[in-house]
């Protein structure tokens, strides 16, 4: 909450006391020979780790809402969700290139991460759990001192609520307060009633 601020999505204005900035992107993302695809929430925030002195380094943010863990295509198949979140976020390194050219400059490359929330018809085995998904290096002969910052460039979180709310889990209170718009108990994780910007937000996300 701290980095995303219903107010600076479209306003551009520092968040919290970090302070990071998120920025409005466009939602949609295509090419002639890539097929359509539609983010529900697309957005740029401020990297505090790696922005130091006039370095900016942002992180590329899709945000997802899920009804369906393994959604069913027009033909009666299903596929796994977090196929399609991958598919996502390299789509959003691909779209920050532009023209592939012989003077692309990689470097210029940002982090995405995409953040799937998926409310229903999730295993019983798995619900009311959270997995993190990212790339990392595995040196297999000797040693190498590369930069973490130069190949984890892609993560996926998928949030798996279940029937039963474990609200032991932070994480799954918040979000449960959230989608039964309780405004008194989302207050014990966010100053909602403080914010009346904040509060109108999460209303509109609960609606």
């Amino acid at each position: 909450m701290k980095l995303i601020d219903a107010d600076s999505i479209s306003e551009d204005i520092p968040v919290s006391d970090l302070p990071p900035t998120v920025t409005s992107l466009a939602t949609e993302n295509s090419s002639v020979t890539e097929k359509l695809i539609t983010f529900d929430l697309k957005f740029k925030v401020k990297n505090p780790v790696l922005s130091v002195g006039k370095i900016l380094v942002m992180l590329h943010i899709d945000l997802e809402f899920q009804n369906k863990y393994r959604p069913t295509l027009a033909d009666g198949r299903s596929y796994p969700l977090i196929k399609r979140g991958i598919y996502y976020a390299a789509r959003e390194i691909s779209s920050q290139l532009g023209r592939i050219t012989n003077q692309t400059n990689y470097a210029d490359i940002e982090k995405v991460v995409g953040i799937w929330i998926v409310n229903e018809d999730v295993p019983k085995d798995i619900q009311n759990t959270a997995t993190r998904y990212y790339l990392k290096k595995e040196d297999y002969i000797g040693t190498t001192n590369e930069s973490q910052a130069d190949y984890d460039l892609i993560e996926v979180v998928i949030i798996r609520r279940g029937e039963q709310t474990d609200i032991t889990e932070p994480l799954f209170g918040y979000l449960k307060s959230v989608y039964d718009a309780d405004i008194e108990e989302i207050d014990k994780y966010t100053p909602a009633s403080a914010n009346p910007e904040l509060k109108e937000e999460e209303l509109l996300c609960a609606a």
